[in-house]
């Protein structure tokens, strides 16, 4: 998902206000019982790439699971990387090694 949720993760720019996105977001993880994964390392995930008063970021990307995957993955988070050569840190998942629900 592309959007922030609240204004801790928005840095510099416009002030935050709840958008039909942000807004679209909260309902759809509320509705169907989704919360985020977590992650580990920088806040933002992304960077407008200027230079001093101008430059803004923002954390847009995150994952979300359901109530029966996190079960799956206790331990799951998402690492956000620096952001290097882009707009957008590269965030692979960390995902637990051992299933503690698995029926040997």
């Amino acid at each position: 998902f592309n959007t922030f949720l609240n204004s801790s993760e928005k840095l510099e720019g416009r002030p935050f206000a709840s958008t039909s996105s942000s807004s679209g977001l909260r309902n759809f993880m509320d509705e169907a019982s989704f919360a985020g994964l977590g992650y580990n390392g920088p806040c933002y995930t992304w960077t407008n790439n200027r230079i001093g008063q101008g430059n803004i970021n923002e954390r847009l990307d995150r994952a979300i699971a359901n109530p029966q995957w996190t079960l799956l993955h206790p331990d799951a988070k998402i690492l956000h990387l620096p952001i290097h050569n882009s707009d957008h840190s590269p965030h692979p998942p960390k995902l637990s090694k051992t299933n503690p629900n698995k029926q040997n």
